[in-house]
C-alpha cells in the first residue's frame, strides 16, 4: 500500500439524524483520493436503549423490552426511508428483520431465566453497531463511494472481560494484516465499527462506554496512519459545556498528558484508553465538528497547549453511597456494563462513588445526575469557587463536593445541572 490511509471516526453524536449522515458524506468527499478507513458507532442513544431493553427483560418486563426493540427497528427503518432508494431500503430491511428476530430471542431468554449475564449483555449491545454498519454502508454506496464493510468482530480481538474487554494487540494486528490492510486502496472506503470485538473464545465483547475512539486509534496505528480525524457535533474541546455556556473557548491544542487529564475528569469527547494508545503510537487526534468543520478543531499530539481553567460536565451519571464494604461489592458491576468510576469520596464510616453507568439503578444508588469537574493550573483558581460551592451545598444543588487543591468535583442532581454549571462558570470568570 503506497499511500497512508486517512482514518475517520464518526460517533453517535453525528449519526443521530439524517443531517448527520449528509455531513459525514460531505467530510468524506473532501478527501483527496486516499484510502479511507471509517470507524462508526451506533446511532445516537441506541446502545443505551438496548441496555435498557435487556434490563427490562431481566426484571420480567418482557413486553416493555419488546416495545424498545420495535422502536429501535422503526427508527432505523425511518432513517433508511429518508436516506436510501428502494433497493437500499429493501437490503437494510432484510438485515433489520433477521437481526431483530435474533435479538428478540435473546430478550426472551433473559426474561425466562431472569438472568442477564455479562456475555448476553454484550450480545444485546452489539446490535446497535451491526445495524449502523448496514445503514451507513448502504448510504455511502448510494452517495457514490465504493464501500467495503468489515464487521469489527473480524478485526478486534480482546480478552474475555465482558463489558470492559481489553484489546489483544498481537492477535488484532494479525487480523488487520489479513482482513483489513489488503482492502485499503486509493479511493475506496473501508467501513467498520467501534466498541464491539470478539474474544479468543469467539464470543462478542464490548470495550467500555465511549470505546469507539479506542478502536479507531488502534486501527489507525496498525494500518500506518499518522492521524485520526474524530468527527463529532461540537468543534473540538471547549472550556465548558457549549450547550450551556455558548461562549466557552476552544482549546486548539492539547498534549497527550493534558488530554488524558481531561478525559479522566469525564469529558466524553476523550476516552482515556484511546489517549494512551494514541500517545504510544504517536497518533495525532484532530477533533472537529462534522457539521461546521470551519469552526476550529482541537489537536491532541505530543505538543502541549495552554490549559486554561475549565469546567467539565458529565451528565447521565449515578451517585452511589454506602459503607466501603458495600461499595466494594457493587463496583465490580461497573466493569460489566462498561462504565467508569469517575469520582470517589471516602471516610472511615462511609463511601460515595460516581459511575458513568447507563444501566440504572445500581444497588446503593442515591441519585442520577451530573459530575462537574473544575480543572486549573493553579490552586487559587479552584479554591476561589469553594465559598460558592458551600452555598450550593446548603441550597441542596450540590449533593457531594470533593476538593484536592488543583481539582474540584461536584455531584449535582439532574435538574440542577445547568444552573449549577452556569453559577460555577460565572464565578470562575469573575476571578
Amino acid at each position: 500500500m503506497a499511500e497512508r490511509p486517512l482514518v475517520h471516526k464518526f460517533g453517535g453524536a453525528v449519526l443521530r439524524s439524517p443531517e448527520g449522515f449528509a455531513a459525514m458524506a460531505q467530510r468524506l468527499h473532501e478527501s483527496d483520493g486516499q484510502p479511507l478507513l471509517v470507524v462508526i458507532s451506533a446511532l445516537g442513544r441506541v446502545t443505551r436503549e438496548l441496555e435498557q431493553a435487556a434490563a427490562d427483560a431481566e426484571r420480567g418486563e418482557y413486553g416493555r423490552a419488546l416495545e424498545r426493540l420495535h422502536h429501535l427497528v422503526e427508527q432505523h427503518q425511518r432513517y433508511a426511508a429518508q436516506l436510501l432508494g428502494s433497493q437500499g431500503q429493501q437490503h437494510v430491511a432484510t438485515i433489520l428483520d433477521e437481526t431483530a428476530a435474533q435479538l428478540q430471542g435473546y430478550l426472551e431468554g433473559i426474561a425466562i431465566t431472569g438472568e442477564l449475564t455479562p456475555r448476553t449483555l454484550d450480545l444485546v449491545r452489539s446490535f446497535g453497531e451491526r445495524w449502523a454498519l448496514a445503514l451507513v454502508a448502504a448510504f455511502l454506496r448510494e452517495c457514490g463511494f465504493p464501500v467495503v464493510a468489515v464487521d469489527a468482530t473480524e478485526l478486534l480481538c480482546t480478552d474475555a472481560r465482558h463489558g470492559m474487554a481489553r484489546p489483544l494487540l498481537e492477535q488484532t494486528a494479525q487480523s488487520v494484516e489479513r482482513s483489513l490492510r489488503p482492502l485499503l486502496r486509493p479511493g475506496q472506503v473501508v467501513l467498520t465499527q467501534g466498541f464491539i470485538a470478539r474474544s479468543l473464545r469467539g464470543e462478542i465483547t464490548t470495550m467500555g462506554q465511549e470505546s469507539s475512539a479506542l478502536t479507531a486509534v488502534l486501527l489507525a496505528a496498525l494500518v500506518g496512519a499518522e492521524e485520526l480525524q474524530v468527527w463529532t457535533d461540537v468543534p473540538g474541546v471547549r472550556t465548558c459545556d457549549p450547550s450551556v455556556v455558548p461562549e466557552a473557548e476552544l482549546l486548539p491544542a492539547l498534549s497527550y498528558g493534558q488530554a488524558r487529564r481531561i478525559a479522566q475528569a469525564g469529558l466524553r469527547l476523550l476516552y482515556p484508553a484511546a489517549i494512551a494508545c494514541a500517545e504510544r503510537w504517536n497518533i495525532c487526534l484532530r477533533i472537529r465538528s462534522a457539521f461546521t468543520p470551519e469552526a476550529g478543531e482541537t489537536v491532541v499530539s505530543s505538543v502541549p497547549g495552554e490549559l486554561v481553567p475549565m469546567i467539565i460536565g458529565r451528565e447521565g451519571v449515578w451517585l452511589l453511597a454506602g459503607t466501603s464494604a458495600e461499595m466494594e461489592a457493587v463496583l465490580p458491576l461497573s466493569s460489566v456494563d462498561g462504565s467508569t468510576v469517575l469520582a470517589r469520596w471516602e471516610d472511615p464510616e462511609s463511601c460515595s462513588v460516581v459511575v458513568s453507568s447507563d444501566i440504572p439503578p445500581y444497588a446503593r444508588a442515591v441519585a442520577e445526575g451530573a459530575l462537574l469537574t473544575v480543572l486549573a493550573a493553579e490552586q487559587r483558581q479552584v479554591a476561589c469557587l469553594l465559598p460558592l460551592c458551600g452555598q450550593l451545598l446548603s441550597a441542596g444543588q450540590l449533593l457531594r463536593l470533593w476538593y484536592t487543591g488543583e481539582e474540584l468535583r461536584c455531584f449535582v442532581a439532574a435538574p440542577t445541572y445547568e444552573p449549577a454549571l452556569r453559577a460555577l462558570w460565572g464565578e470562575l470568570q469573575r476571578r
